[in-house]
C-alpha cells in the first residue's frame, strides 16, 4: 500500500512537471543579466526537484533533504535576484567566474537576508508567504540533513515514513510551480502567469493544500 501510494505521488508530480514544461522555452522579455540569472535559478530549482525524486526513487532519503534545501535555496534566489539584487550583484553572478567574481559572489546575502529584503516588496509577497512557511516548519530540519546533523542519524536509524515522504515530495512540487511562475513573470506575460496558475490546478493531489 504504502509503495502504491508513493508511485502515485511520483507519478502525478512528473505529470505535473510535463504539463509546465512549455513555459521554460518561453524566453525573457528582455535579454538583461537580472532576467537571465533569474532564469536560470529557477532551471537549477526545478532541476533539483527532479534529482530529489530520483533520490527518493533509489532508497536515499537522507541525501534527497540536502537536494531539496538546495532546491529551495535556488528559487529564493531566483526570487531575491529579479526584484532585490543591485546591479553589481546580478552581474557577479552571471560574469564568467574569476577571483574577483567568485569573492564578489561569497559575500551575497545568505537565505534569511534575502527574505528580509524581499518583505519591501509587494510583488513578491505571494513567494515570500511559502518560503516563509517553508522557512518556519523545515529550515531547521534541512540544516541538520545538509551537516548530517541529529535528524540524519535519527532518520538512519528509524527511516522515513510514507507521511514524510509525501510533505517532502508536496512541498518539493510547490516550489516548482513557483519557479514556473517566475519564468512566466520573466516573460512578461500575465497570460503565461495564468496559464501556470490554471495549470497547476489540476493536480490537487501533488500538491499542499494552500498551494492548491
Amino acid at each position: 500500500m504504502m509503495f502504491e501510494r508513493v508511485e502515485k505521488l511520483f507519478e502525478g508530480s512528473d505529470e505535473l512537471l510535463e504539463a509546465l514544461a512549455p513555459i521554460t522555452s518561453a524566453p525573457p522579455f528582455d535579454q538583461s543579466d537580472r532576467l537571465q540569472v533569474c532564469r536560470a535559478l529557477c532551471l537549477l530549482s526545478i532541476e533539483h526537484a527532479v534529482a530529489s525524486r530520483c533520490l527518493l526513487a533509489a532508497g536515499s532519503e537522507p541525501s534527497t533533504l540536502v537536494v531539496h534545501r538546495a532546491q529551495f535555496e535556488a528559487l529564493v534566489r531566483a526570487v531575491w535576484v529579479l526584484y532585490c539584487a543591485s546591479d553589481t550583484e546580478v552581474a557577479c553572478l552571471q560574469e564568467e567566474l574569476t577571483p574577483t567574481s567568485e569573492s564578489l559572489a561569497a559575500r551575497l546575502p545568505m537565505l534569511s537576508k534575502m527574505l528580509i529584503a524581499l518583505e519591501a516588496v509587494k510583488q513578491a509577497a505571494e513567494p515570500l508567504r511559502v518560503f516563509l512557511e517553508l522557512k518556519k516548519y523545515s529550515w531547521a530540519a534541512l540544516n541538520s540533513f545538509v551537516h548530517a546533523g541529529a535528524h540524519t542519524l535519527h532518520r538512519l536509524r528509524t527511516g522515513f515514513p510514507l507521511e514524510l515522504v509525501e510533505v517532502v515530495v508536496k512541498q518539493s512540487n510547490a516550489l516548482v510551480v513557483m519557479a514556473h511562475m517566475q519564468l512566466a513573470i520573466t516573460a512578461g506575460s500575465q497570460e503565461a502567469v495564468r496559464w501556470v496558475a490554471k495549470t497547476s490546478d489540476g493536480f490537487p493531489a501533488v500538491l499542499p493544500p494552500r498551494i492548491r
